[in-house]
């Protein structure tokens, strides 16, 4: 068996359904190898694709997503989407070729220095030097991307390591050192127990952690069991149902008033799987000054990192909220704090919106109402925002988008890579006009695809988001906001096979939704919408 040849096994061994690739001179090898393997191959129109529609596969079914890169720019156009899955937790393999051992160094044709240029941004990269070392290294790779901190991991593969022959399939992965953290539950358990019973108004703050562990069940039975209020960062959306009463929404600069109201009240914040990032807080080292933080995530690194907690906990976000759920506090002292936002979430409604012209908060509001069970797949700019804050999810991995690093051009491959998802459930990407044009190549890809996704252009002839921002902080007329050109979505999507719409008006959207979402076909609507529309936006100083 050769290099190759043990690298599809190992895969199709570790239960992998689906490869995202593009092929190149260093990667022919594995190429020719897949044409006779049990794994699905969906090439993309450019790397990045690939790398985004790992990602989406990953975010929406918690299994290891895989890409595939040649050498030089093929290995570089994955840099992005690698540094996407670093900052939101993926559990991503990305395979890359390479020119021949004895080339490295010399300038070859496509080689580049990969290595060095993704040390930042995964969580782990090996260069392989020989044959025998795949077993090995390969094992090692997937241990590191699926425990702990979930991440990227890269494994550069020279050609002639690819189809030299292995004199052993024996994998031999070196035990890692686990230097074992003292801030365990039972350590600090009387701790929470003393700082939640002198509390008075608790809040719980879910992240992407409580999503990734599949531990929103157990957060949900813990609040409900006392009676607690619920916010969650961009990351934690879906990890518990979005029409659960104690359920406020999203906090930070772009979240819900009602969340960011209950959170910058309460005196009390147990948070599970964040990192308070500045979007999630602008100002996080004033916010610690005022209220207690317990904190728990898997990561050592990102406790007391940003905001300063009075209870640290190093821990799976599965395995806190269980140990959570066995405790039992919050007394009656509490009751007027909960009568408080009880009153608030049956007083609470979505922010009214015009009727006049078309907005992406009425679609979405039309889309929530009308088509719930969905995956919502997002892009960056102002429809996620508006998406974060307004569409109800029912499947716990049901919100896909770029948090950390929000990069557009993502959505479109990632809503290919959550359409592979065993569950089954359809896929509606919402994206943006300038989003869509960084990866619209994409498109190619659909008819290949069994299930299909139904695409929403939100398209306001500017970079909305830029254009809010640039409104917030300086004055006069934005610059290079716009975009002209504008091209003809609908022409684009019909060069692509796709059944296209263009609607314009609240009447004509309402009317040809319906259309759209019974189609059995990939389908784009362009939605011309209101250049002048804001995606919510909060300042500490507007809390009462």
């Amino acid at each position: 068996m050769n290099g190759i040849q043990y690298l599809i096994r190992f895969l199709e061994g570790k239960q992998t359904k689906v490869v995202f690739g593009y092929p190149g001179s260093a990667v022919l090898p594995i190429y020719e190898e897949l044409q006779q393997s049990k794994l699905i191959h969906r090439m993309v129109r450019h790397e990045q694709g690939a790398v985004h529609a790992a990602e989406g596969y990953a975010k929406a079914t918690g299994r290891v997503g895989v890409c595939l890169a040649t050498s030089g720019p093929g290995a570089t156009n994955l840099i992005t989407g690698l540094c996407d899955a670093m900052l939101d937790s993926v559990p991503l393999l990305a395979i890359t070729g390479q020119v021949e051992t004895t080339s490295i160094g010399h300038d070859a044709f496509q080689e580049a220095d990969v290595m060095g240029m993704t040390i930042p941004v995964t969580k782990h990269n090996f260069l392989i030097k020989e044959a025998d070392s795949i077993p090995t290294i390969l094992e090692e790779a997937w241990r590191i991307t699926t425990t702990g901190r979930p991440g990227p991991v890269l494994v550069d593969i020279p050609k002639d390591v690819m189809t030299s022959e292995l004199s052993s399939l024996q994998a031999t992965p070196k035990l890692p050192r686990l230097r074992r953290d003292s801030r365990t539950f039972e350590s600090v358990k009387n701790r929470i127990l003393n700082v939640c019973n002198a509390s008075f108004r608790p809040i719980l703050l879910l992240g992407g952690g409580v999503v990734s562990a599949g531990a929103g069940e157990a957060l949900l039975a813990f609040a409900e069991k006392h009676a607690l209020p619920v916010v969650y960062t961009m990351m934690g959306k879906g990890a518990i149902p979005g029409r659960y009463p104690g359920n406020f929404g999203m906090v930070g600069i772009h979240g819900n008033p009602f969340a960011n109201l209950a959170m910058y009240k309460s005196d009390l914040v147990i948070a599970v799987g964040c990192r308070f990032s500045d979007r999630t807080l602008p100002r996080p080292q004033v916010f610690s000054e005022t209220r207690a933080v317990i904190h728990a995530d898997i990561d050592p690194a990102e406790l007391s990192k940003n905001v300063r907690s009075v209870v640290t906990v190093v821990s799976d976000a599965y395995i806190f909220a269980k140990n959570l759920l066995e405790l039992t506090f919050l007394p009656e002292k509490k009751e007027a704090w909960q009568r408080r936002f009880l009153n608030l979430c049956a007083q609470r409604v979505k922010e009214e919106v015009t009727q006049e012209v078309l907005t992406v908060a009425h679609c979405m509001d039309t889309i929530n109402a009308n088509y719930p069970g969905y995956r919502i797949v997002t892009d960056v700019g102002q429809h996620q925002l508006h998406a974060a804050n307004r569409m109800d999810m029912v499947l716990p991995r049901g919100f896909i988008t770029s948090g950390g690093l929000g990069t557009m051009g993502f959505g479109l491959p990632a809503s290919i890579g959550a359409s592979f998802a065993e569950d089954e459930s359809p896929v509606i990407l919402f994206t943006g006009d300038g989003s869509f044009q960084m990866c619209m190549q994409e498109l190619a890809t659909l008819p290949e695809l069994q299930r299909p996704i139904k695409i929403f252009l939100f398209d306001n002839r500017s970079l909305g988001l830029v254009r809010q921002w640039h409104d917030v902080l300086y004055s006069g007329e934005a610059s290079f906001c716009a975009l002209p050109p504008w091209p003809d979505f609908c022409k684009i999507a019909d060069a692509y096979g796709l059944d296209s719409y263009s609607f314009d008006s609240v009447e004509g959207f309402e009317s040809g939704v319906k259309d759209m979402m019974n189609s059995s076909r990939h389908c784009l609507a362009v939605l011309h919408t209101d250049p002048g529309e804001k995606a919510p936006f909060f300042r500490e100083r507007s809390c009462p």
